[in-house]
């Protein structure tokens, strides 16, 4: 079951029994949605480090701002979506990510875009090849490193397999993944990949609102350059 409820564009989706994520819908304030785009699903840094909804409100307003619809949801456990949370993330928020993209497609009519961020991008790498709802994937701070691997590694291979179009940002100083390691992911990768560095920021900086303009103008333009791919 899934109803739309509130007045703040907010809605909820049931995964399966005793889950239920809530979300949320970003429209313009001002314009109008362009046509024929997909819609950009952002979904949150890993759960078990803080991570929430709130952490991509401000990013999803900003691309809103542009014309694309954006929604935003918290992983099962996290804030008013009930359920459990986990580490890997298998059967549990990949799960999440595939539910929410269907439940954007069947709604509004248009495929879905996936995005990840920092220790949840693993996460939402892996969804977005598992179902057609997702025509392609955003990861920002994807956490390809060593360290890093030993939670998500099991993720990394459906990511660099799939052959939906991809957008790998990262900044120059990340703490995770160094700038010539994701060049190397990219060169193995299947299909296209695009890479975009923010100079001189770390991991952490480029999650907060300081960035979140050119983050949004990197990911517009990436959608726009894409868009045939989206809706052939």
């Amino acid at each position: 079951m899934s109803t739309r409820v509130g007045v703040e564009n907010q809605f909820q989706v049931e995964v399966d029994e005793g889950v239920v994520l809530q979300g949320r819908l970003f429209e313009p304030t001002s314009g109008e949605l362009r046509v024929g785009f997909p819609t950009l699903v952002l979904s949150h840094p890993h759960s078990k480090f803080g991570g929430s909804s709130n952490n991509m409100k401000g990013l999803a307003k900003t691309i809103a701002e542009q014309g694309i619809r954006c929604v935003t949801f918290d992983f099962r456990g996290v804030r008013y979506s009930s359920g459990t949370p986990t580490w890997l993330g298998w059967g549990a928020e990949v799960v999440d990510c595939v539910r929410i993209c269907e439940y954007c497609e069947e709604t509004f009519g248009a495929p879905t875009v996936l995005l990840g961020s920092s220790g949840g991008a693993p996460i939402a790498g892996s969804g977005s090849t598992l179902t057609r709802a997702c025509v392609g994937s955003i990861s920002i701070g994807y956490t390809f490193g060593f360290f890093p691997s030993l939670l998500w590694g099991g993720h990394f291979k459906n990511i660099l397999r799939t052959g939906k179009p991809r957008l790998w940002i990262m900044g120059s100083k990340d703490q995770y993944t160094s700038v010539s390691h994701l060049k190397k992911r990219v060169q193995k990768a299947n299909g296209t990949v695009q890479m975009s560095v923010v100079e001189n920021v770390g991991h952490f900086e480029l999650e907060q609102p300081a960035y979140e303009r050119q983050l949004g103008d990197i990911i517009v333009g990436w959608i726009e350059e894409k868009l045939p791919e989206f809706t052939s």
